[in-house]
């Protein structure tokens, strides 16, 4: 198993929160145990906590971006709370990309999604 880390941005901006998943591509001959990780604060990297390590070659990389905490009004109270709820970014985003055998680097920039 290999590391690896990287940016994860959306339309050249940091992804707040969300996870990356590297599923090896079985169309392209790629078979193993998916790799993983949590993206914070536009990083990412496979050794962190609840993270897991790719097996390189052909992949498909899903990224799933998050928002930070959004504001919600308390009806009870009539005054505005932080609500710690994360709203999807954008639809989870996928790409192939044949990675390297070896501990590596990938910057990922997620495009502004067609309406």
């Amino acid at each position: 198993m290999y590391d690896i880390s990287g940016t994860a941005t959306f339309k050249g901006k940091p992804i707040p929160a969300g996870y990356l998943v590297f599923e090896p591509d079985s169309a392209n001959g790629n078979s193993g145990p998916a790799g993983r990780c949590q993206i914070t604060n536009g990083k990412y990297d496979t050794r962190s906590e609840d993270g897991r390590g790719i097996i390189g070659g052909p992949h498909l990389i899903k990224v799933m971006g998050l928002s930070s905490a959004i504001e919600a009004q308390n009806a009870k109270e009539g005054s505005f709370r932080e609500v710690n709820l994360p709203i999807p970014l954008f639809p989870p985003y996928e790409f192939s990309k044949d990675l390297e055998k070896k501990d590596s680097q990938l910057d990922i920039d997620v495009p502004a999604t067609k309406k």
